[in-house]
This record gives C-alpha cells, structure tokens and sequence, in this order.
C-alpha cells in the first residue's frame, strides 16, 4: 500500500457526537473522516501511509481501526459518563474554578451573564426570546467546562454542553444558546441570530469586556491577555449584525452593579444584595446625575468608595476602547475612520446601530461635491473663530430647567439677573437676529440657519440622518456668499460680533450631526 486507503469503525460510535469523532480521528490520528450522500457521518476514515505492502495495506488498515476504536472507545466512555450528571450539578462545581483573582469565580461571572442576558430580554434589547430560557442557557452555558468531555477536547466548550443540555430534555433555544454562545469567536465566524442566543452571546461578552475594564485592567499595547479586543469585535458584529438597539452605559451599569455586588460581599462579608438595586428599576438613565450620585453613595456606605471610582472611570475607557474596534471592524465595509471619530466626538453616543446609521449617512453626504464644498467652509468658519478664540455664550439655566414652577409667559431675558449673563444673552441674540440694514449675503445665511437648524434637529430626533445631512446641504451656497461678499472682522465692533456669533451658529448647526472638525480632507 503506498497512499490513501479506506478504514471503517463501529456505526455505534456514532452516537458519540460528531464533533467529537471528526477531532479524535484528524486530531489524534491525522484521519480524515467521511461522510454519507444525505450529509451525515459515516462510519468510515480515510487513512494514508507511504509504504508498499505485499498485502495491499490490509494490515496496516486493520492497525488503525484498531487505534482509532481505543480512542473513540475512550470518548464513549466520557460522553457516556457525563451524561449521567445533570448539567445544574455540573455548574454547582463552577464555583472551585478561578475566573479572576479580582473578579471571582466562573459560577460569579455565570451569575452575572444570567442577569444581564435577562435585562438585555426584559428591557426589549434582544426581541423575541423568552426570558426564562434566556437566563436559563446563560446558567448551563458554561457548565460543560467541568465534563470529562471538555477536559479531553477543550475546543468543544460549549458545543459538548449543547448536546448534554438536548439529550437532558432541555429545550432547542437553551440547547442552542448554550452550543453557540461562544460565537462569533471572531472577525468572519457565523454571528448568531437566534434571540435566545443571541441573548446569553451577548451578555457574556459584555460581561467579560464591563468587569475587566470596571476592575481597571484594559489592554496595552500588543498585550491582552484576556482577549478583550477580540471580545469587543465580537459584541460590535452582535449589535450591528442583529440591528441590536442598546445604550451601552445602561447595560455597563447593570452588570457593573452586579459585579460591585459581588466584590463587596467578598470584601465585607455581609448579606448586602438588598442595597444593589436594578438601576433600571430606579429609574435613572446612564447620562442621569443621580445615577452617579448613587453609586457613590452606596460605595461609600459599603466604605468601597475607591471601587466607584473604578467603575464609573471604566464606562469611558470602554466606549473609547470599542470606538477603536469599531474603526477596524467597519474598515472592510468601506466605513471612513474620521467620520467615526466626528460621530463619536459629539459625546453621548452609545448606541452603536444608530451610530454607524449616522456615520453611513455622513460619508454619502461628504463624498458629494455639496458635502466637500459644506466641509470647506466648516472648516473656514472653525478657523476663524479658534483665531478669535470665539464661542456663543453659555447662559445659566433657566428657572424652568432648575424646577422653578413657570407660566409659560416669562421674558427669557427677565430669568438672567446678571449684567454679564444678561449681555451674554443679547449678544447671542444679536447673533441670531437679521439686520435690517445687513448685506444680502448675511440676511440670506440667517435665513437659511433658521430653517435648517430645526429641520435638522427634528431630523436627528427621529434618527432620518440622511435628511439631516440634506437640511445641512442647504447652507452650502449661503456660507459660500457669505464668505465672498461680507467682512467679518468689520471695524464696527458690534457688527464684528454679530457675525462673530452667526459664525459659531453655523458651526454649532453643522455640529449638530458631527464634529466636522474631525473630518479629513
């Protein structure tokens, strides 16, 4: 015999899963298995040798399906004896395993995946999966790390716990769930699509990615030892892959609560779960001043103040950190890295399926000559006014914005008791207003801000960027003019600084979408 040659094995190791067999027989023994026209594995291996034999290879067949039958005999036994202990017994032993020195046990992170795979079902994030089956997956997800199987084949995690939880009568979403929560693995994988997966995928990532940041331990450099880029890349395909809506600081603060809770009760010892209340159910949002003032406050009764410091710096470097993924995910969709960067320096933006909606409609509109020619005199506006080091005045807030009951038929002016304050609010307005005596240039840029600054704003709220970007269009040709036929530092000052301030209003409009500032060319 001298090249390939057909070997068979017993058809009832077949109920061995495939997985297992394909791995035994081209891992272990370098095989190559086959299988049958419906698509099935077949209980034959191809195996090769590069001798003659006088036999026709009889022999050295017969060697290997004798190897090959003491390896899957061996796997038989695993698969067999873990079949016998439910997969709940099997995630009690969780808690002997390590995750992290500072971040607990795997029972502690599987805790906190089956809350947040819940949250993320409950507040409507994931739709259409069935919140119990959702929490329950994330329970079993990773209980076959502790099976003979795993132990084995370490790289059939997950899909060894997919096929206990099937033959132990779980249903196919949890069965599913907890075969494929470890997908995407990365850049190209089969991201899933199955809400209850989708659920207890997600929420794990997260998890992994709000726990080491929370506990201060980010990447550096080429180190990451956790894998957190790849972790950060596979929630971002998730989010975009399944149009997943989701404030990223609410959901940092949802897990991160929980972990706090769990490092306090490591810390002091006592029964405190009933101080870490669901910040959803307080109701207070991720941008909410209160949301901080109670972290702070819970840390520091439980004397952990430094823990909320921890935390609460842990949601900026997070959101920077999966801004950069972002960039490299997008690059093969053809996604311009400035405009993310002009998306993202607006601030506030969490939501990365609106984002990325936002940044699409922001490269068709400054790829046409209309957005170049608006971006030049963004960018000639900017200019001047960080020349003059100019901005619109900041005015205190009103009465009604510090819960001052109001009629509703105040002089806004009347709310500014300052001189300064006051001056700063007639500027702005001197700012806005159209001077009767002005050149038709000015007059007509006016104009044009005071239908497009609205229609633009009301175009953000409902997420129509790409009318926005067509109310931004209409001050091309304004500004253009404004710039050819009018003098901004005339030597009138009061008309320097009318112009001054309609200049920085046309900045702040266009900001309104993105910072401009940001963008190439």
């Amino acid at each position: 015999m001298a090249g390939a040659a057909l070997g068979s094995f017993d058809p009832d190791f077949l109920d061995v899963p495939e997985e297992v067999i394909q791995l035994t027989a081209r891992i272990n023994q370098k095989y190559f298995v086959l299988r049958d026209p419906a698509g099935k594995l077949a209980p034959h291996f191809i195996c090769t040798a590069n001798i003659d034999a006088n036999d026709g290879g009889e022999a050295i067949v017969a060697g290997n399906e004798r190897v090959l039958a003491a390896r899957l005999s061996d796997a038989r036994f695993f698969w067999e004896q873990d079949l016998k202990i439910p997969l709940e017994e099997q995630a009690r032993k969780l808690e002997q395993i390590v995750f992290h020195e500072k971040l607990g046990t795997v029972a502690d992170k599987v805790e906190r995946v089956a809350k947040l795979a819940r949250w993320l079902v409950d507040r409507g994030i994931v739709d259409g999966a069935d919140p119990e089956q959702a929490e329950r997956a994330a329970r079993l997800a990773k209980a076959d790390l502790v099976t003979g199987m795993v132990g084995e084949f370490p790289e059939l995690q997950g899909v060894i716990g997919g096929y206990i939880a099937r033959a132990q009568g779980e249903p196919d979403a949890v069965a599913d769930a907890v075969r494929d929560h470890y997908k995407p693995v990365g850049q190209g994988d089969e991201v899933p699509t199955q809400p209850v997966t989708v659920a207890v995928s997600l929420a794990d990532k997260l998890d992994t990615l709000i726990a080491f940041f929370g506990a201060g331990m980010t990447p550096s450099g080429s180190k990451d030892p956790f894998a957190l880029r790849r972790a950060a890349l596979s929630t971002l395909n998730l989010l975009v892959a399944n149009g997943l809506r989701m404030h990223l600081l609410d959901a940092y603060l949802e897990s991160g609560l929980k972990l706090s809770e769990q490092i306090a009760r490591r810390v002091t010892k006592p029964q405190i779960s009933g101080d870490f209340r669901s910040l959803s159910k307080l109701g207070l949002r991720p941008d909410s001043v209160d949301r901080e003032a109670y972290l702070r406050q819970m840390f520091s009764d439980l004397g952990l103040a430094d823990l909320a410091d921890r935390m609460l710096s842990g949601e900026g470097l997070l959101m920077a950190f999966l801004a950069d993924r972002l960039k490299i995910q997008q690059r093969e969709a053809g996604v311009r890295h400035d405009l993310i960067d002009a998306v993202f320096a607006l601030g506030g933006e969490d939501d990365f399926v609106r984002l990325l909606a936002r940044v699409n409609a922001l490269q068709a509109f400054v790829e046409t000559g209309g957005g170049a020619n608006l971006l030049a005199g963004y960018k000639r506006a900017a200019n001047i006014l960080k020349k003059e080091n100019w901005d619109l005045p900041r005015v205190m807030a009103t009465r009604g914005e510090q819960g001052i009951p109001q009629t509703g038929e105040e002089d806004p002016l009347s709310e500014v008791e300052e001189p300064i304050i006051a001056e700063a609010v007639a500027d702005m307005a001197r700012g806005s207003a159209t001077p009767s005596d002005g050149p038709t240039e000015e007059r007509t840029l006016i104009a044009a801000l005071d239908r497009a600054e609205p229609t633009a704003a009301a175009a953000v709220q409902s997420e129509d960027f790409t009318g926005a970007m067509a109310a931004l269009a209409s001050l091309r040709e304004p500004i253009d003019a404004f710039f050819d036929k009018v003098t901004v530092n005339d030597a009138d000052p009061d008309v320097r600084k009318h112009r001054l301030n309609l200049l920085a209003r046309f900045r702040d409009a266009v900001h309104s979408v993105a910072d401009f500032s940001k963008i190439e060319g």
